[in-house]
């Protein structure tokens, strides 16, 4: 499995599998502060999506690898 993530990091993800059901999980949180003599603006932005794959039954779950490029 391939993904395209734009704008996300390795930490950014979380990979487990669990009774044959691959799922990656993304949570991103980005806060923005600005600071003015006369007031302070904060914006977040919160980005969370989950994917879940069945895997073959022949697939040895311990020796599924990932890697982040």
């Amino acid at each position: 499995i391939q993904m395209a993530a734009p704008g996300l990091t390795k930490k950014d993800f979380n990979i487990t599998i669990e009774n044959g059901i691959l799922t990656i999980l993304v949570e991103k949180e980005i806060e923005n502060e600005e600071k003015d003599k006369n007031y302070t603006r904060k914006e977040y932005s919160y980005t969370n999506f989950a994917r879940s794959f069945n895997l073959p039954e022949n697939v040895k779950s311990e020796k599924v690898d990932a890697h982040y490029e």
